[in-house]
């Protein structure tokens, strides 16, 4: 069986991705534009892979909609203030993982999710809702289940 590759890494300099974006503005102001551009989504690798993208016509939209319920991993949250006995007593978890609601949905960024959850407190045992801006996509797993 011939294994098929899934995916590509390409290696642009800024530099190129400069040029790249250059030619493809119509403005007298394409250098300076694409310079500006290029010099502010050069704080993140996101930005100029988004950039990249985007001028081979290729964008990656959010599978997922504000106010869907969702699962995810209860370690991919800030699980250290989790009073996890008795958030299992009280069942909070669905087959091990936390529901919640995706509350906002970020395009641009690398983690594009902001997920809001309910969880009982460690050290107080109060039930606190919360939210979580940071979240990727591949941790959340579709869920028909109401919101606790």
């Amino acid at each position: 069986m011939i294994k098929k590759i899934k995916s590509v890494d390409i290696k642009l300099t800024t530099e190129e991705l400069t040029q790249m974006l250059h030619m493809q503005l119509k403005s007298p102001h394409s250098k300076l534009i694409a310079d500006i551009i290029i010099g502010n989504l050069a704080e993140t690798e996101v930005g100029l892979k988004q950039l990249f993208m985007a001028m081979q016509g290729i964008f990656k939209p959010v599978e997922f909609t504000i106010g869907q319920s969702v699962l995810i991993k209860p370690e991919k949250l800030y699980d250290y203030r989790f009073n996890t006995q008795m958030m299992i007593d009280e069942g909070y978890f669905v087959n091990g993982l936390m529901p919640g609601l995706v509350k906002d949905v970020r395009e641009h960024r690398d983690k594009r999710i902001t997920f809001e959850y309910k969880y009982i407190d460690k050290d107080k045992s109060d039930k606190h809702t919360t939210y979580d801006e940071d979240v990727r996509e591949e941790d959340l797993f579709d869920s028909s289940n109401d919101f606790i």
